[in-house]
């Protein structure tokens, strides 16, 4: 009487359908934000995140091939011996796409915080980005090396299970007890690296100035990045037992592909979400207070408000700003060889466009253009309003009586 269990998991396509549908829909909308949407432009790391999502699709592929095709979703005393050798090579290679494509999602979030921060916050802050990246490059050199390393001629790790082959190939493999600690350190070090990831984020937003709801709405974008320290975890347990005296591989192995998919989707998805602000808010009209002006809401700013003194005061300058858009008089000359050093100062008190269009994904404004006059807001790049409006705006926060002052005299009849 057979006792074995035989049934089969059979919805690893399904998952994976839905995983990787979810997955590409939020990189092209962020791909569509940053290239046409205002949102900064495209970037390193936006080549890194799609560079991931390849690997990871290629990962998904054939780990569903590996399931539905060698075994991986049933007993080990279920699957035909002729398949063994097919089966170790797949998973040989599905480990190998999991490091990279897990690994090129985690360094486009890294270059997304160091574009996001560039030279408008504190050098701590930024030295934490450049020592997580150099920790992140290093752990995936490292593991890469080892599992490539880990049988001379490679294919032996496939092909050691078939008598016929051992006996007419010499060949060296490292022990299965340097082949388990690798698995470890790799799923542990994986974990690790998602966790300092995900904490990165939460040290930027406690120290800049945020109202309450759009903290709690910007912090809750990020929280889903726990959901992938949940599946590493799962995975490097999985992991484990999938090494251990356990005989039952496949199906112990099945489990490791669940959440090794698991992570490297919903990894991309994190990346992704910042960007559905500005599409959503570009495509749903919250992009622009009127129809007329053209001037993008700063509602987004953290001088914005609805109500009192500074609604009028932002609704004066939004009036100013399409004047100046309009045909306002140009700006007086600057002096030979000082356009480069005001672009610079400029780019030192504000940041530089990219960094700035990205933290306006989030909807906040950084404690480094807090300082920013009203002006300034409403003269964003992204506004569309003419470059050389922005010269006149103060350095620091004026009434709008004052800033008017700037114009000549004959035009301040035009604003009011």
């Amino acid at each position: 009487m057979d006792v074995l269990p035989h049934e089969r998991r059979e919805w690893l396509p399904a998952y994976s359908l839905v995983l990787g549908s979810i997955t590409t829909i939020l990189l092209v909308i962020r791909l569509l934000s940053r290239a046409l949407w205002r949102g900064g432009g495209l970037g390193l790391d936006d080549f890194f995140i799609t560079l991931g999502w390849a690997v990871a699709a290629a990962n998904t592929g054939l780990s569903v091939h590996a399931a539905t095709e060698l075994g991986y979703d049933r007993h080990i005393w279920d699957i035909d011996p002729a398949d063994a050798p097919n089966a170790i090579k797949y998973g040989f290679v599905i480990s190998i796409l999991y490091v990279w494509s897990t690994s090129l999602t985690k360094l486009s979030i890294l270059l997304f915080y160091r574009r996001l921060v560039a030279g408008t916050y504190s050098k701590r802050y930024r030295y934490s980005i450049w020592i997580a990246l150099a920790a992140l490059v290093t752990y995936t050199i490292v593991i890469f090396a080892l599992i490539m390393t880990t049988c001379f001629p490679l294919d032996a790790v496939w092909m050691k299970v078939v008598p016929a082959w051992v006996k007419g190939h010499d060949y060296r493999c490292a022990s299965n007890r340097a082949v388990i600690a690798t698995s470890y350190a790799s799923g542990i070090l994986s974990v690790v690296t998602d966790f300092y990831t995900v904490l990165l984020p939460c040290w930027l937003f406690f120290s800049i100035q945020m109202d309450k709801k759009r903290r709690i709405a910007t912090m809750s974008v990020f929280s889903v990045g726990f959901l992938v320290v949940i599946a590493g975890t799962v995975r490097t347990v999985y992991l484990v037992k999938a090494e251990g005296p356990d005989i039952d591989k496949t199906w112990n192995i099945f489990n490791v592909i669940i959440a090794g998919t698991t992570e490297g989707d919903f990894g991309i998805m994190c990346a992704c979400a910042p960007s559905l602000k500005s599409a959503f808010s570009y495509h749903f009209g919250t992009h622009g207070l009127t129809q007329n002006t053209g001037v993008s809401n700063p509602s987004s700013n953290s001088w914005s408000t609805d109500t009192g003194k500074r609604a009028a005061v932002r609704n004066g300058y939004v009036r100013l700003s399409a004047k100046l858009r309009k045909g306002g008089p140009a700006p007086p000359p600057l002096p030979q060889g000082e356009e480069l050093i005001l672009q610079e100062r400029l780019d030192q008190s504000y940041g530089k466009k990219n960094s700035k269009s990205d933290i306006d994904q989030f909807g906040f404004s950084h404690e480094a253009w807090a300082a920013r006059s009203p002006t300034n807001s409403t003269c964003d790049l992204e506004s569309g309003i003419h470059r050389s409006s922005i010269e006149y705006a103060p350095r620091s926060p004026m009434t709008f009586n004052e800033t008017t002052s700037l114009r000549p005299r004959a035009s301040q009849q035009d604003v009011s």
